[in-house]
């Protein structure tokens, strides 16, 4: 199960991309990438990530940020 801090996601769908085309990934300055989708979108119906964490309560509140 992913662990993101203290906080263990159980039943999380992980998939790994190892080949991506295009320039984009080559020169990239990040590790990977967050699945963050609305659920209706998401590739063959995998739960988003914050879905998950939602649904198992594991925030005080409903609420994400990132910083750019």
């Amino acid at each position: 199960s992913p662990q993101l801090g203290n906080l263990k996601i159980l039943d999380q769908i992980f998939g790994e991309a190892t080949k991506q085309p295009g320039m984009t990934f080559i020169a990239a300055k990040f590790d990977g990438i967050l699945g963050l989708a609305y659920p209706r979108i998401s590739v063959e119906g995998a739960e988003p990530f914050f879905d998950n964490v939602m649904k198992q309560k594991l925030v005080e509140k409903n609420v994400f940020s990132f910083y750019l």
